[in-house]
């Protein structure tokens, strides 16, 4: 379990404190699956405001692992999600000092480094997850990438058959159609979905 953060920028803090003022709130996601989907782009987890249970460091032999300089808790939380369920507490119950001398000011390019390789994994792990056997590291070719779209149309498809597929259509799956996965589907799949709905009400 976490929180959000409240900012506190001193001068001359470097390039992370540039997009910030005092008093801003450093917000993430919620629940669990939405700081999961985060996790393949950025870290949606501010550590210092992180508690968890000992037995789970104990039981998983958790580390901060070294090969990650700069970007080991965005590793660590990564390692973590996938043992359970995270959460961030919707207020700012810590302040965080942003500073010129903190890690992500001097090592800003060696920590986005580290961090675009952590996202590869997790991106790599979430492919695998759902069947796309595909490794994504920081050199990607055009072959990769065209497996991937390849595999999504698929899963374009199957996702498409089982909302034809339902037992009942109502407004609110119409409405979790729209909102969630209208951007999917081409305009004769949309129309065909949205007649279907309309007849079985």
């Amino acid at each position: 379990m976490g929180s959000y953060l409240e900012i506190i920028v001193e001068k001359e803090c470097g390039i992370i404190g540039s997009q910030y003022k005092t008093g801003d709130i450093w917000k993430n996601p919620l629940i669990h699956n939405e700081i999961c989907e985060a996790m393949l782009f950025y870290n949606p987890i501010h550590n210092n405001t992180m508690i968890m249970r000992a037995n789970v460091y104990r039981e998983h032999k958790l580390i901060f692992n070294k090969d990650y300089p700069y970007a080991e808790d965005y590793k660590f939380w990564s390692e973590v999600s996938r043992l359970g369920c995270l959460a961030n507490y919707p207020e700012a119950l810590v302040k965080y000092r942003l500073h010129g001398n903190q890690t992500s000011s001097v090592y800003n390019h060696k920590q986005n480094e580290v961090a675009k390789k952590i996202k590869g994994e997790n991106i790599t792990y979430y492919l695998n997850k759902i069947g796309i056997d595909i490794k994504v590291i920081n050199s990607v070719s055009l072959l990769e990438i065209y497996h991937v779209d390849k595999s999504n149309k698929v899963l374009k498809s199957i996702l498409y058959e089982m909302y034809m597929s339902l037992d009942k259509y109502t407004i609110t799956s119409l409405l979790h159609f729209i909102k969630y996965h209208l951007e999917l589907f081409d305009l004769k799949q949309k129309f065909k979905d949205y007649k279907k709905v309309h007849k079985k009400k």
